[in-house]
């Protein structure tokens, strides 16, 4: 899998982005198509929930300059209505768990 930005000497990291790599390698590694357009914003806490992350606003103002269509957050984040206010451009889906951010990013199941 090769991470890339259209940004010269940007330095990419965090929580966040760490976990969308993870989930995206697990279904790469499963066979599974990674959607496009689509990025999870979130933590994955040890009891599998998806944990809400700071700077949310900055986070879906990146994500519509970048022309990502979905974002994925967790559904302990601030409330629905007032992130689609900020970018109505967006389809912000909240989600719990890391199964459900799995099938969103894939639109299948993990596999036992």
């Amino acid at each position: 899998m090769i991470l890339t930005v259209p940004y010269q000497d940007v330095t990419l990291n965090g929580n966040s982005l760490s976990r969308m790599i993870a989930l995206s390698v697990a279904a790469l590694a499963q066979g599974y198509p990674v959607r496009s357009h689509t990025v999870l914003t979130g933590t994955i806490a040890p009891d599998g929930l998806i944990a809400p992350v700071g700077a949310i606003s900055l986070k879906l103002e990146a994500a519509e300059t970048a022309n990502i269509r979905r974002v994925i957050i967790s559904d302990r984040q601030m409330a629905r209505e007032t992130l689609v206010e900020k970018s109505p451009s967006l389809q912000v889906l909240r989600i719990r768990s890391v199964k459900e951010a799995f099938r969103t990013i894939t639109e299948t199941s993990l596999r036992p």
